[in-house]
């Protein structure tokens, strides 16, 4: 798994082999991190776009994270945090 784009404070997005994840920094009291992973559209704009794609889907899920939660990757958060832990600064 490598980092592949990141904004500080706001979301990380992922690589494993073909698959994309985002992790994303929610809430605005108490914050809390939301892990999806991409699907083929998401991952095409990305590619066509950017990090300005991902900020833009960040920014959605920051703003009605519950229209996400069916999306929640228990793969992806697994994944990250096995990142996290051997690049941990």
């Amino acid at each position: 798994m490598e980092v592949v784009a990141k904004e500080r404070m706001s979301w990380m997005l992922y690589r494993s082999n073909d698959e994309y994840f985002l992790s994303i920094l929610c809430g605005t009291v108490g914050i809390y991190e939301m892990a999806i992973s991409l699907n083929k559209i998401e991952t095409q704009s990305f590619k066509k776009e950017g990090e300005q794609f991902i900020s833009k889907l960040a920014q959605s899920v920051r703003n009605a994270p519950g229209s996400f939660t069916n999306r929640q990757c228990t793969k992806a958060k697994s994944a990250i945090e096995a990142w996290s832990s051997t690049h941990a600064s």
